[in-house]
């Protein structure tokens, strides 16, 4: 490891400032009128069940056709209410809880199973009251005020580039108050939403199902720089692909593990792979005898385990000086598995990891 932490102060780049930015999803919809409203979750004073679960999966090009193509921590989101005449007093939700991940899946392929939507960077970003602000409405045909506003305790890095954004709301009912209803397009909406809604009501904590009704919200977020990400790419080979990725946001002065799992009950040894240099599309080792499985990485350094139960891992220390912020460290697993292939040899994908600050 003494290589790789020489390498790596070498390419050490300071850090910049943050700015507080927001855009809001669907696209569009900042200046443009919602077709409907929805009471779900902040606008309800249902008192037949126990508690409302709404899941949104937005799709990324509601990032990246407003000018974020890269890394971005979202530090909170607010609601706003529909077209309305009228007032509200406001009031309470709680407990309540915000959950927000990188998409498991594209949100065309949202299912019913809150879970398999999710990705792995799943990260409960609230838990709390929610405050319903009260207000009156702008009037019939105009777009309503922001009214519910919840900032996150821990902010939630995202990268356009690795997925849709997931954003999972849980509140206990009944709600203590007045309320009016959530500004919310349908897919008759004006522009396109682009994104899928999972909700539980009647079947609560189960979902009802999925559909097209999805609130408008705003994002409010910083850019990446300054924090410390991870993101996968390419794929790993076999059947069910082997994975590799990190228990954690690569934080200077902290300790990560670097994880390797579905491996083949063959498999005797591992390795992982530390580079500097990014191989994306990758290098094909098919010539080698591993149809399928690919070099994502300049092989700088590695570290040898023994897999357990399928899996192997790496500790991973982040030097504790603000010099490596900003630098970049690619991943990579590798194991020998004989009889998976002429050569007896996997591979993963590859992670690409920005250590940074926070």
């Amino acid at each position: 490891m003494q290589r790789f932490v020489s390498a790596i102060g070498l390419c050490a780049l300071a850090t910049t400032a943050t700015a507080q930015l927001s855009l809001v999803i669907p696209a569009g919809y900042d200046t443009v009128l919602e077709d409907s409203a929805n009471a779900f979750p902040y606008g309800s004073s249902v008192t037949a069940w126990p508690g409302l679960r709404i899941q949104h999966v937005y799709d990324s090009s509601h990032f990246t056709s407003q000018n974020v193509n890269a890394p971005v921590v979202i530090t909170g989101l607010r609601w706003r209410a529909a077209d309305t005449a009228g007032s509200w007093a406001g009031g309470t939700y709680s407990p309540a809880t915000v959950s927000l991940s990188t998409a498991a899946v594209d949100y065309l392929a949202t299912t019913t199973n809150y879970a398999t939507n999710h990705g792995a960077d799943l990260t409960q970003v609230f838990s709390g009251t929610v405050t319903v602000q009260p207000g009156v409405g702008n009037g019939t045909g105009v777009i309503g005020p922001w009214h519910v506003d919840v900032q996150f305790t821990t902010p939630f890095l995202y990268d356009p580039a690795a997925g849709d954004l997931c954003i999972d709301c849980d509140v206990a009912l009944p709600g203590m108050g007045s309320f009016t209803s959530l500004a919310s397009c349908s897919t008759a909406a004006p522009l396109p939403t682009l994104a899928r809604r999972v909700y539980a009501s009647s079947q609560y904590p189960n979902a009802n199902g999925v559909d097209s009704n999805i609130l408008v919200c705003e994002v409010q977020y910083a850019p990446g720089a300054g924090y410390a990400y991870s993101t996968p790419y390419g794929t790993g080979c076999y059947q069910p692909a082997i994975t590799h990725a990190g228990s954690a946001r690569p934080v200077i002065g902290t300790s990560i593990s670097l994880d390797t799992n579905n491996l083949p009950v063959s498999a005797l040894v591992g390795v992982t792979l530390f580079g500097l240099v990014e191989f994306n599309p990758g290098i094909d080792l098919t010539p080698l005898g591993m149809p399928g499985c690919n070099q994502y990485l300049s092989i700088d350094a590695s570290q040898v385990w023994v897999p357990v139960n399928g899996s192997g891992s790496t500790n991973f220390p982040i030097p504790s000086d603000p010099a490596f912020a900003g630098v970049e460290i690619k991943t990579q697993g590798a194991t020998l598995a004989p009889g998976v292939n002429a050569l007896g040899a996997l591979s993963t994908n590859g992670v690409k990891h920005v250590l940074d600050i926070n």
